[in-house]
């Protein structure tokens, strides 16, 4: 693999915003709405002022916000349900975005998304490691991922003890990651040995990573494939960039 530099972290919410008030990224790309879905728009500071114009997500936020202002606090008085919408998801990681979003996203920082052969160098290193810490098993102290995720949904934290073999952190686990090449399960048999560029043509893209939501250890090896139409906007998927290096 010629030398890289990858995103250290998913690309997060507050970036992204970013893109799409530049006019590079597309808000049909990606989900606003919904209980583990990180992105909203319009963003806070353009809420409707009339308040019925605003969506019953946005109207259930502002209530909730008006609760924390009176009592900052206490939080008592919002419905257990909102808790985890009204946490700050500026620095989570984008998710609900379709492969087109996070292709156009890294193309606006005029970087692009990883190869699948750069992503799982990345993830596994030089010694091919099972998981990106090593060959130790997941558990909840080294990615996000399994049960007691359920009603969390991603995490905000930067670091975590389970960062890969050169730094990068939740490459297991946190949230899927989009790669660029479509899917072909009989590649890797047939594909040139350096430089790998991925399929010509394809229905599906990789994904790569595993997620919060995932319940199976297994699906968190950095080895492990799976894929998705490119239009999908999951509520477990995100994305980070990389750039190639030139001597």
């Amino acid at each position: 693999i010629s030398d890289f530099e990858m995103h250290l972290f998913e690309v997060t919410v507050w970036q992204f915003e970013n893109c799409v008030e530049a006019g590079a990224c597309r808000l049909k790309d990606i989900t606003r709405e919904g209980y583990f879905y990180n992105f909203r728009w319009p963003k806070p500071a353009h809420r409707h002022k009339d308040p019925q114009q605003n969506s019953q997500m946005e109207q259930a936020l502002l209530r909730a916000e008006e609760v924390l202002k009176a009592e900052p606090e206490n939080d008592s008085g919002i419905p257990k349900d909102m808790k985890a919408r009204i946490r700050e998801k500026k620095n989570q990681p984008v998710n609900g975005v379709s492969w087109f979003g996070a292709r156009d996203y890294c193309a606006w920082i005029n970087a692009r998304l990883p190869t699948e052969a750069q992503w799982e160098f990345a993830a596994r290193g030089p010694k091919s490691q099972r998981f990106p810490w090593g060959n130790e098993m997941p558990n909840d102290r080294l990615a996000i991922f399994g049960p007691g995720r359920r009603e969390a949904g991603t995490s905000e934290a930067p670091h975590s003890p389970g960062s890969g073999p050169f730094s990068h952190e939740h490459l297991a686990g946190n949230v899927w990651e989009w790669v660029a090449d479509p899917y072909d399960a009989g590649y890797y048999a047939k594909a040139p040995t350096t430089d790998p560029p991925g399929p010509d043509s394809g229905e599906s893209r990789v994904i790569r990573g595993g997620s919060w939501a995932d319940q199976e250890a297994p699906d968190l090896r950095s080895a492990f494939r799976a894929s998705m139409p490119p239009d999908t906007k999951g509520h477990d998927v995100g994305f980070r960039c990389v750039r190639s290096l030139t001597p």
